[in-house]
């Protein structure tokens, strides 16, 4: 991958001077933003090797960033005569029940805390400067999304096609994208904070009722009401 400098001239000398942001990190590859005709493109640049070794570990590194995985399996190589696409789609492991196990338990204990951070940031709102809560609000539907995906052996894609991506799982709770969006968005009946944050907990109690029916030995704290 061309350090920031290499890859701006590459691009200037063939004529694309329109460049809206550079090395943007996506785990073992650097995306850039430009201007082509009036429009804007991303442009991916990829180191083979680092995303060879880091999709390998993938099969025991339950913790790792899952983007690269899931971006694969939806990417449709338009020009790629190497094949290097398909090769490293041939790569992106099977996912595991072991794997589903223990990032559903990681990421619903993890909202089970970031729930009372919510919940303070929202009672600390009362001068409606909603900021703490709005970020409160995203770690922990970060964490419901997580789990959500894990439960249904699903590798994350990239957040641009997150809400589109959970309409098609077939194990969640009812309506799960446009009840997220609503909560994100402070939407209706949302943008009360009281409502938003048991809308939010209602969530986790559905999909935690839900990863428990599906692993009858996880054990879950009960979210707070």
């Amino acid at each position: 991958i061309p350090i920031i400098q290499n890859r701006q001239d590459y691009y200037m000398s063939h004529g694309v001077s329109d460049i809206k942001y550079l090395d943007g990190d996506l785990e073992v590859s650097r995306i850039d933003g430009l201007n082509l005709a009036g429009e804007t493109y991303d442009f991916l640049w990829m180191s083979l090797s680092e995303t060879r070794s880091h999709l390998v570990a993938l099969e025991t590194d339950f913790d790792s960033d899952e983007y690269l995985a899931g971006g694969l399996q939806g990417t449709r190589a338009l020009y790629d005569p190497a094949g290097h696409i398909q090769a490293l789609q041939g790569l992106v492991p099977e996912y595991t029940d072991e794997r589903a196990l223990h990032r559903v338990r990681n990421h619903l204990e993890k909202a089970h805390f970031s729930i009372f951070g919510l919940d303070w940031a929202r009672k600390a709102s009362a001068r409606n400067d909603t900021f703490s809560y709005s970020f409160n609000l995203n770690v922990v539907v970060d964490h419901f999304v997580s789990a959500l995906l894990a439960l249904n052996r699903k590798w994350r894609c990239h957040e641009k096609r997150i809400l589109q991506q959970i309409d098609e799982l077939s194990l969640g709770p009812h309506n799960a994208s446009a009840r997220v969006n609503s909560v994100l968005l402070f939407k209706d009946a949302d943008r009360d904070l009281v409502v938003n944050s048991d809308h939010v907990k209602q969530l986790f109690a559905e999909l935690s009722s839900l990863a428990m029916d599906v692993f009858p030995d996880l054990e879950l704290p009960a979210f707070p009401t």
